[in-house]
This record gives structure tokens, sequence and C-alpha cells, in this order.
């Protein structure tokens, strides 16, 4: 696999060509593949069922400390659950090796949610000359809460999300996804069920 470096030269290189197309950016654009329709739903879904039992994981150490689980109207927000639980890691009683595994995994499933979210809610469309799917947004507020930029009128926002580094990702994501639910499942267990 290329370096960071390569990765994000190249990004910026297909940015620097899109953004300079205007209008015409529609003309590199076309339907992804399914490959890549394979690797988006990996992603979304993996980061479903991460959220799922990143959520019962919080309850787990609500109830460990005598706490009620939160109301509806103070739930926690997506991008809010996998960071919470990292922070509240230490209150569920755990062998220094489980803490630093659950840890490793919760940090690399965290990186990862950037691209999460540009594939979950923007419009994505494949590069026609890169293996690179391209994503775009005409939502100025999500577009400023990503970008940091706000767009210019009539304009939307870009960003190009390489895949060969996604579709290396993957595996490891989805590994990290089933130790995370496993062992959310352990805790159940030992926490939930056998107290009540």
């Amino acid at each position: 696999m290329r370096s960071v470096a390569e990765a994000e030269a190249e990004v910026a290189r297909i940015l620097d060509d899109l953004n300079s197309a205007g209008e015409g950016v529609f003309q590199y654009l076309q339907q992804p593949s399914s490959k890549d329709f394979e690797a988006v739903g990996a992603i979304v879904q993996g980061f479903a069922y991460a959220d799922l039992n990143g959520r019962r994981a919080l309850e787990i150490i609500a109830h460990i400390n005598g706490q009620q689980p939160r109301a509806v109207n103070t739930a926690y927000r997506d991008g809010e659950v996998l960071p919470t639980l990292l922070a509240r890691l230490d209150r569920i009683p755990l062998d220094s090796d489980e803490q630093k595994q659950c840890r490793t995994a919760l940090s690399m499933l965290i990186s990862f949610s950037s691209t999460r979210h540009l594939l979950a809610h923007w419009a994505v469309r494949r590069h026609r000359d890169h293996d690179a799917l391209v994503a775009l947004t005409m939502n100025e507020r999500e577009a400023f809460r990503r970008a940091k930029h706000e767009p210019e009128p009539f304009k939307g926002s870009i960003a190009v999300i390489p895949m060969p580094e996604v579709r290396a990702n993957v595996p490891v994501m989805a590994g990290n996804v089933d130790y995370l639910a496993s062992r959310v499942s352990e805790w159940w267990v030992k926490f939930i069920t056998a107290k009540t």
C-alpha cells in the first residue's frame, strides 16, 4: 500500500483538478462500481453496528455506576458515542490487556468516522480517472461542519476518498467492530444479566 503522504498528494491533485473544473466537475464523475458500493455498505453498516454496541456499553457503564440510562432527549449524538465510550472505558472493571485492546479498536473506529460520515451523508460518485470516490454536498451547514469552510454561493463542497486505503481498512474496521460487539456482549452477561 502507498504511504500516507502519497495518498494525501493524490487527493490534493484530484481536488485541485475538480475545483478548477467548476460546473464541469460532473464530467469527471460516474456511477460507483459494485465494489465501491460493497465497501461503502460495509463501512456504513459496520459503524451502525459499532454505534449500537457503543450505546450498549454506555448503558453498562451507567448501570455499573448506579446511574439511570440517559433520557431520550439527552441521548448521545451519533458522533459522540464511540469517543464517549473511549473516554469512559476505565469505568468498566477490565484487565489492562482488555482495556488496551478496546482502546485500540475504538481509536481505529473513531479515526475512520469522518470517512464514514462522508460516505453515509454526502452524494458519492466515482472519479473516472482515479481509484477514488468524490463526495459532494450543497448543504452549507454540513459543508462548514465537515470542511471547516463556507462554500461559495452556487458552489457545493467536495471531498475525495481514496479507495485503495478504504478497501484496505474495511477488514480491519470489521474486525474491530466484531471485537467490540463480542466484548460488549460479554460485559452485558457479566454486569447486567448476572446482576439482575
